[in-house]
């Protein structure tokens, strides 16, 4: 079962996103209001989903994506139905998917 760290999100797509992966056979961990190397260190999850419309969160998983090169980063926006993913070990290369529950779940299940 794939670990998935989730940041917050306004109070709707945050119940969707968390619907979403656990439908997708996911372990949902969160959400968290921040994001930073020492939860990521200690909670050990496969992959980080964040508020793409929050600009500082998602500057800061950005960031640490060069530390941690085994764990997916999505960023999914929910003002504009799409996704900036950067799959693991691909070292900082995303690339940018319409927003749906197939992709969502590919992006934090692909190995």
């Amino acid at each position: 079962m794939r670990r998935v760290l989730i940041t917050e999100f306004e109070s709707i797509v945050e119940i969707g996103v968390r619907d979403l992966l656990v439908a997708g056979g996911c372990e949902v961990i969160g959400p968290h209001s921040s994001l930073n190397r020492t939860l990521i260190s200690e909670l050990r999850p496969d992959a980080v989903v964040v508020d793409m419309d929050d600009l500082d969160t998602s500057a800061v998983a950005e960031g640490l994506i060069p530390e941690f090169p085994g764990i997916a980063l999505v960023e999914c926006s929910s003002s504009t139905l799409r996704m900036r993913v950067f799959p693991a070990y691909r070292f900082g290369k995303s690339v940018d998917l319409p927003m749906s529950a197939d992709l969502l779940i590919q992006a934090v299940t692909y190995p």
